[in-house]
């Protein structure tokens, strides 16, 4: 029992002082923030998934295009600087429109004068689907579930809110009103080659008041690991060069690697998987869920909302072929809070490749807040860490020394180059493993709570490439990342937080 007593003058005096402290540096340029751990997570809202068709999705209509054996995956250069596509748009004629959509679907009235409709996508050959989904209107108590019946099946079935989607499209629209991909709401990622998807409307609601339309796929060609506990003998199927290492085997950087997610995300083109970083704010009594990436990967609003996030995608044990048992998936999108792209053409000293998200969902269990610092960071020689997925594979640690900066900027045939001097890229010369395409947007440290660059891209993949990454501190400042990242509560909500509940409070 908590039996020692304060007096509350000197209660006051000490909160006041711990604020100052916290608000107050002798150079207000210079913030450090150390890692924390995320909550422990107890309470979880119980939904209802079960499928109200009763098991019997077959009696849904079945829309199946064509092979897609002659449209191959979009051939890319072997570039450092771009995201790892794993997945392909496909239109789906029949349901372009929500007229059309609406003569596919066929209601079906339950006894507590409810209803449900469905309808199944099916692309032969895909390993897992996302299926795009545009609104005319749309009651807000509606529900959809999105589930496979087809080849490569699971039984995880993922319910949607309509007012998720409603509220998706709405801050699309207002973050960019010209972006046609900001009208299309993307259904979580769905395994086997069959999406289907079941509308529920609770008691008294129109079915006519639906009018949606499915008009776009994303067909996705490979998936980095499988719901039903697929072991893989070369840690995952993007087969990262056997240059990098196992970051499971890192023991002391564990902490660290529990704040490094995988980052799935579809654009009007297809599907494209990154890396991201789970950063710690200076509240204590919060836990935002604030992920640092690059813009070349997430650059727009609606690309934000279609990310999901995978939380301890690595090996169960070092050098294992073992998926982590706690792995998870985390669907829902993300809000956009800041993005700045590289310049183009000549290299610039003011360039930079930077994004700020905060999620909408919180990221699993167990997750760690990484530390950072707008310091700048010690000079060349000096050691350099980052924790990535490259190829979309299980995580890796590539350990290397900071090589000086660079100043950077896209060239015309969409490559990137730099230049060595000043710039705002940080260039890192590895030692032992290096980073590939999906490395990009993971961070950077100089040691294990100072995370200070973001990657951009490299020159190669193994020991001897270097890696540039766009600076923390530089895209801090550009940002306003204190508004955010830099903020502590205000006297009155400690006092009520530290008398109603001890613990720092989950976002």
């Amino acid at each position: 029992m908590w039996t020692k007593k304060i007096s509350f003058p000197f209660f006051i005096i000490s909160l006041l002082v711990a604020h100052w402290a916290l608000t107050c540096s002798a150079n207000p340029d210079i913030v450090t923030v150390p890692g924390s751990p995320g909550p422990i997570m107890t309470k979880f809202e119980i939904v209802e998934q079960t499928l109200k068709s009763k098991g019997n999705p077959t009696a849904f209509p079945l829309i199946t295009l064509e092979p897609a054996a002659s449209i191959k995956l979009q051939t890319l250069a072997e570039q450092y600087s771009i995201p790892k596509q794993i997945g392909f748009n496909r239109n789906v004629a029949m349901l372009s429109t929500a007229e059309n959509s609406t003569k596919q679907l066929r209601w079906h009235k339950l006894p507590e004068h409810s209803y449900f409709t469905g309808i199944a996508i099916s692309s032969p050959e895909a390993v897992a689907l996302r299926v795009g989904i545009t609104v005319e209107s749309l009651p807000e108590s509606a529900e959809f579930r999105f589930f496979s019946i087809g080849e490569g099946a699971s039984a995880d079935i993922q319910l949607v809110s309509a007012r998720t989607i409603l509220d998706i499209l709405k801050n699309n629209r207002e973050a960019d009103p010209t972006d046609p991909n900001g009208k299309i709401f993307w259904s979580p990622t769905i395994e086997g080659d069959t999406i289907s998807i079941e509308i529920y409307l609770p008691e008294n609601q129109d079915p006519s008041s639906v009018q949606i339309a499915f008009p776009i796929i994303s067909h996705i060609t490979a998936l980095p690991f499988g719901s039903k506990g697929i072991k893989y003998s070369f840690q995952g199927y993007g087969d990262s060069n056997p240059c990098q290492n196992d970051a499971t085997c890192a023991t002391s950087w564990l902490y660290l690697n529990s704040s490094v997610a995988g980052m799935q995300f579809s654009t009007d083109v297809g599907t494209y998987v990154c890396t991201g970083s789970l950063l710690n704010d200076r509240d204590p009594y919060t836990w935002k869920p604030y992920i640092l990436t690059a813009n070349h990967c997430i650059g727009r609003q609606s690309v934000a909302s279609t990310l999901e996030t995978h939380w301890f995608w690595q090996s169960a044990t070092c050098n294992s072929s073992t998926l982590s048992s706690s792995y998870k998936k985390i669907s829902g999108g993300a809000i956009l809070l800041h993005t700045q792209a590289m310049s183009s053409g000549e290299p610039t000293s003011s360039s930079m490749d930077a994004t700020l998200l905060i999620l909408n969902s919180r990221p699993a269990a167990g997750a760690r807040f990484a530390g950072w610092t707008t310091a700048v960071p010690p000079g060349t020689g000096t050691s350099r860490t980052g924790i990535h997925h490259p190829k979309a594979d299980w995580k890796k640690i590539s350990y290397g020394t900071s090589a000086g900066n660079a100043a950077c900027g896209w060239a015309e045939n969409q490559d990137f180059w730099c230049v060595e001097g000043n710039g705002n890229f940080y260039i890192v010369h590895w030692i032992d493993g290096g980073t590939e395409p999906g490395s990009s947007g993971s961070a950077i440290y100089f040691d294990k709570d100072n995370l200070i660059g973001i990657l951009a891209g490299s020159n190669g993949i193994c020991a001897g490439s270097d890696s540039v990454y766009s600076s923390f501190r530089a895209a801090y400042a550009a940002g306003n990342y204190g508004q955010w990242l830099n903020t502590t509560p205000v006297i009155a909500p400690i006092i009520f937080l530290l008398l109603t509940n001890p613990n720092k409070s989950e976002f």
